[in-house]
């Protein structure tokens, strides 16, 4: 087994071979920005959308429900977003933000040693076009380009360094505006032909449930992958900057505040690990830091503390 980690999260495969076209399945696990673990199932996948996509979250337009949640508690006046989050002096990511507030730039670094350590760095950027996201570009020259309908972003295409389209990403919304689904739509399939995932909220907007799934190419349907429960929160303010397959989509809001356990579970319904996490807060009730282990087989691992910076 190899463990490796782009951007945002930490993949550990099964096979040795991370080859793109590699049509065998591959087993992924990834640290998001939370620094919890999720496991995912994927067919085709390059070095680029295992950054910005591998994880648990497009048919465009709003969809309606008579019954649908409430708007949440807007954010305070006095909100902050971090800057840095540190786990060690090689183990960290963080932000730049523009004058508005708006995600500039975002820098993840690790220690990549199935072999010795390598120290490794990843960095995208943000391009905005009166005021709205326009364009995500990493070090390696791979894009992911926003298209917007009705002032609400519907739509995102990704490409390789090279300029080769690989994905269609479309985003689904509920009658307040909070992000319900996402679906990729993979250019040239193998196996794999589109992933979607399912997002579900409680009445104070914090994520609830993420539900994984992927469609074979020349299938009718979809196929339960995982399963994500966040089973507690806090009740101070989340300040990192929400993403989803390793997007920073403009307006999203996943956690309001800040989970303290996650429950996954495997497509059987059987429980794959759980996350626990305590914090630490300034005087105005903002993380300064997070502990966290995880729970396998009724095992709990070590803690890790990430230090908030900002």
């Amino acid at each position: 087994m190899i463990s490796t980690k782009f951007s945002v999260f930490t993949i550990v495969a099964d096979d040795t071979g991370l080859n793109t076209t590699h049509p065998k399945d591959i087993r992924f696990y990834y640290r998001d920005l939370s620094g919890y673990k999720i496991t995912l199932f994927m067919k085709k996948m390059s070095q680029f959308l295992m950054v910005l996509i591998a994880g648990c979250v497009v048919f465009s337009s709003c969809r309606k429900n008579d019954d649908g949640p409430s708007s949440p508690t807007p954010l305070p006046e006095n909100m902050k977003w971090v800057k840095k989050v540190v786990a060690g002096p090689n183990d960290y990511y963080s932000y730049t933000y523009s004058d508005q507030k708006k995600l500039g730039s975002y820098t993840s670094k690790w220690v990549f040693s199935p072999e010795g350590p390598i120290i490794r760095t990843y960095e995208v950027s943000y391009q905005y076009q009166d005021g709205k996201v326009k364009e995500a570009v990493t070090q390696s020259g791979g894009k992911q380009l926003f298209f917007y309908k009705n002032n609400q972003l519907d739509r995102s295409e990704f490409y390789f360094p090279n300029g080769e389209k690989y994905a269609d990403h479309q985003y689904m919304y509920n009658n307040i505006q909070q992000l319900t689904e996402i679906i990729e739509t993979i250019v040239e399939p193998i196996e794999v032909s589109q992933v979607r995932t399912q997002l579900f909220y409680d009445s104070k907007g914090n994520l609830t449930k993420r539900v994984n799934q992927q469609k074979m190419k020349g299938a009718n349907q979809f196929q339960l992958t995982s399963t994500l429960l966040v089973e507690q929160y806090d009740t101070k303010y989340h300040t990192i900057p929400a993403e989803i397959w390793g997007q920073f989509l403009p307006g999203l809001i996943l956690h309001r505040n800040n989970p303290i356990r996650f429950k996954e579970l495997l497509p059987n319904g059987t429980v794959h690990q759980i996350i626990h996490m305590s914090y630490e807060y300034d005087a105005n009730g903002f993380p300064t830091a997070r502990i966290q282990h995880i729970e396998m087989n009724g095992q709990h691992k070590p803690s890790i503390r990430y230090d908030y910076e900002y």
